[in-house]
């Protein structure tokens, strides 16, 4: 809880012992607006197959697009929803997320890449 207002994080917990992560240090931020359904301003009932499926999507072109990637997690607070993955190489992933973020069909977001060698985001 902050301020009164619950904060989900869903981490993958097997990147505790990943043995790359020399070499997978790029972490990509995603952030996407909510629709909220009450006082806890967490996702509404019809917005968690979205976020979900919204997820999968922008991990799928990464994938299909031969940018090597993991999913690290997620975090769900304030009517904002923010996805974690990690990926081995600043370049790549920037022009398919500009492309999908004008050309796309999908939900609006925002993105960083951020590169943190000592994993301090996942922590």
């Amino acid at each position: 809880m902050i301020d009164g207002i619950p904060k989900l994080i869903v981490g993958n917990k097997a990147f505790e012992m990943f043995p790359h992560k020399e070499e997978f240090f790029y972490f990509i931020e995603i952030i996407t607006k909510y629709n909220i359904e009450n006082a806890s301003k967490l996702p509404a009932e019809n917005e968690l197959e979205v976020l979900n499926d919204f997820e999968i999507f922008i991990e799928n072109n990464l994938t299909q697009n031969n940018i090597s990637n993991y999913y690290i997690g997620r975090t769900t607070f304030n009517e904002e929803r923010v996805i974690y993955l990690v990926k081995n190489e600043k370049d790549g992933a920037t022009g398919l997320l500009e492309f999908i973020k004008e050309n796309g069909k999908q939900r609006e977001f925002e993105y960083k890449i951020i590169e943190d060698k000592e994993w301090e985001l996942y922590s």
